[in-house]
């Protein structure tokens, strides 16, 4: 996972997220890499994960708390096994303390 102010050199705290954010993952669809873009208003646990289309859960992809920033993650298309899922559409959920959201992206091999 990339803090993208760290390559933006940003300096000024003004630049930093006000609100919690996840905005829509792309490429959607995707094969084999998908990017998912989210601010982070406060330092706070956040839980992004993926979820099918039936509510099963899929992969964690951040489970940790993170600083204030804006951060970039990519997920390949591969369960919590390693295995790669099949075509569909897939659920990204964002969870913090005080804030949920989900982005849909579908997945074609």
């Amino acid at each position: 996972i990339y803090n993208l102010n760290d390559f933006l050199d940003i300096g000024s705290k003004n630049n930093l997220p006000t609100e919690f954010a996840l905005y829509a993952p792309y490429p959607n669809p995707f094969n084999p890499t998908t990017s998912i873009l989210f601010d982070i208003a406060k330092t706070e646990h956040v839980d992004l994960s993926v979820f099918n289309i039936k509510g099963e859960f899929i992969k964690s992809l951040q489970n940790e708390s993170l600083d204030r920033g804006q951060y970039s993650i990519e997920w390949h298309g591969l369960n919590e096994m390693g295995h790669t899922v099949p075509s569909g559409i897939y659920f990204i959920k964002f969870t913090s303390n005080f804030t949920q959201k989900n982005r849909k992206v579908l997945f074609l091999k």
